[in-house]
């Protein structure tokens, strides 16, 4: 308040030395500053909205409308819903949300004039590989366990004189959820689905990165084949335990048996060769044309001239005969097509079961505090039909013992504390204190740099000089008026007319 009163006062001063109408004219200034001010004010908060989706993409903008409706992003469709527009302060927002989509926006679609009417051919390439790596990024965001993800295609050019280009490649940057961590498969999935969807792009050209910075590569043929005979190892032992507790829980109850399976196998690998012939497709290989023609002649006419040597020979002419035979062989090739299946046939040589029962369940004791006579046979022969015994190779253990109580007070094994969640809110924090420690700072800064106050003698001193300019004022009006009058008071105060009175003191 003291800092502000210097100024107040000044305020206070100017108002009261101006006439009516200079205090008007302050008002009037004040109202046009004040609604300045409040018009610069409401123009700021008003939104400012700019293209997000063009025309081009208009089939697509309702995956974008979507979008921004569960994000609660304003939005606007010029025209006849041939733009989508946005605000500028949520545009950024809404670029990320359009690119998840897999729709262009208008950015991406004038960063280099790409896909327009006169566009050249690289960058109509550029912005297909563009939409390409929104659409696979997309599509990845659907897994469970992914939260966000990047995909950066690299397609080499091949000209027109060019016969070996290099191959494509891919990365994939991804973001995951907080606990989650990529698997074997899931790797493996992620490149093969960005495999099929470019052209000459092999899953091992893929590489895959989380944010943490663990990179995941695909296996080869050799590391792939072992890793699946072990799963389906572990899957097998998991089945056929699952198989024996159901069975023992109808007579044990829950939680009153474990069972855990071993099993050993040998898998033989193989192969089929298919052959499989197309008959539509049949080729005319080889073929032979073997034509024969055979022409009677007609003899001349015997014997003596007469009417009937004559006759004979018309009619021998007449009886003359012309063949022709023609034979084509022709030999066809039919395509076929040979297909070889490699093929793993899993033996099983050896399985193990061991079962724990618990002796202290309920119903297992008779009334004098013993076991039930036989239960060990009885559980060994449920196991056995559950998981397929074989008593010539395969072997089982069954053990009677207490299990250990569980207690209400035993303490449970709380889920790690997430730090990632954690940082984050520490740097929130460390921003918030950071903005009220400036806030003070400018406060007690603006509090040292006070206006310099006048002193008494310097405030009255412009009030001194207005009464005197108007004293002097008043002084030469006088002297106009009566100029006899100041004659005489200025003889008087210099002492010339005291002289003019004693003209002999004058001349001594």
């Amino acid at each position: 308040m003291k800092t502000l009163k210097p100024f107040i006062d000044a305020v206070l001063n100017i108002w009261q030395e101006n006439s009516p109408a200079g205090r008007v004219g302050i008002l009037l200034l004040a109202g046009i500053c004040a609604i300045a001010i409040a018009g610069v004010g409401y123009w700021s908060v008003q939104p400012s909205y700019v293209v997000l989706v063009s025309e081009s993409e208009g089939e697509k903008v309702d995956r974008v409308i979507d979008a921004l409706d569960k994000a609660g992003i304003e939005y606007q469709l010029s025209g006849a819903g041939g733009n989508l527009l946005v605000d500028k302060r949520d545009y950024a927002k809404a670029k990320l949300l359009a690119r998840g989509t897999g729709v262009a926006t208008a950015d991406d679609m004038m960063s280099g004039s790409l896909g327009g009417a006169f566009g050249s051919p690289t960058e109509r390439r550029n912005l297909a590989r563009i939409q390409k790596q929104n659409q696979l990024a997309a599509t990845i965001k659907k897994m469970n366990v992914v939260e966000n993800a990047d995909v950066h295609l690299n397609l080499p050019e091949k000209g027109p004189f060019e016969r070996r280009t290099s191959t494509p490649t891919a990365s994939v940057l991804l973001t995951l959820r907080n606990g989650e961590r990529l698997s074997e498969q899931q790797a493996e999935s992620i490149a093969s689905f960005v495999a099929f969807a470019v052209e000459d792009l092999r899953p091992e050209a893929v590489q895959i990165t989380d944010k943490d910075g663990r990179n995941y590569t695909i296996p080869d043929e050799g590391t792939k084949q072992i890793s699946n005979q072990v799963e389906y190892i572990a899957e097998a032992e998991s089945k056929l335990a699952r198989k024996a507790e159901e069975q023992l829980f109808h007579f044990l109850g829950h939680g009153n048996a474990s069972v855990q399976v071993s099993l050993d196998y040998t898998f033989t690998n193989g192969s089929t060769t298919i052959t499989k012939y197309d008959p539509d497709g049949k080729v005319a290989s080889q073929e032979d044309l073997i034509s024969e023609s055979t022409t009677n002649s007609e003899e001349p006419p015997t014997g003596a001239a007469g009417v009937a040597s004559n006759l004979q020979s018309r009619r021998k002419g007449s009886a003359s005969v012309l063949s022709k035979t023609e034979n084509i062989k022709t030999s066809y090739l039919v395509p076929k097509t040979e297909e070889t299946q490699a093929n793993v046939t899993p033996t099983r040589n050896l399985m193990t079961v061991s079962v724990i029962v618990n002796s202290g369940a309920p119903g297992l004791k008779s009334e004098d505090g013993t076991l039930l006579a036989g239960l060990d046979q009885k559980v060994t022969s449920i196991v056995k039909n559950a998981v397929g015994f074989r008593e010539d190779t395969d072997a089982i253990s069954v053990e009677l013992l207490p299990f250990p109580s569980s207690s209400p007070d035993t303490e449970i094994a709380l889920a790690p504390f997430d730090w990632q969640n954690l940082t984050s809110l520490v740097e929130k924090a460390s921003l918030a204190i950071a903005a009220v420690f400036a806030f003070v700072m400018g406060f007690l800064l603006l509090k040292r740099i006070r206006p310099i106050t006048e002193s008494g003698a310097d405030v009255a001193q412009p009030q001194l000089d207005r009464e005197r300019l108007e004293n002097v004022s008043q002084l030469s009006q006088l002297v106009k008026e009566n100029p006899e009058v100041f004659e005489r008071i200025v003889k008087a105060w210099s002492g010339a007319e005291k002289e003019e009175s004693n003209p002999q003191r004058k001349a001594a």
